[in-house]
């Protein structure tokens, strides 16, 4: 059985590397916090898509 491991936001938004990438994932993190799902993933996605992009 695979085992999952459960952590806090915050502690995730720390283990990003990039700076600009840090502060949309803490945006994407403030907006699922205030219940706006869709703007959440759509913070996830651009911090994702410019780190690939560095």
């Amino acid at each position: 059985m695979n085992s999952v491991k459960l952590t806090d936001l915050d502690e995730l938004i720390l283990n990003v590397r990039d700076k600009t990438s840090r502060s949309y994932i803490s945006e994407a993190v403030n907006a699922y916090r205030g219940s706006a799902y869709r703007a959440a993933i759509v913070a996830t996605w651009i911090a994702v898509s410019y780190t690939n992009s560095l």
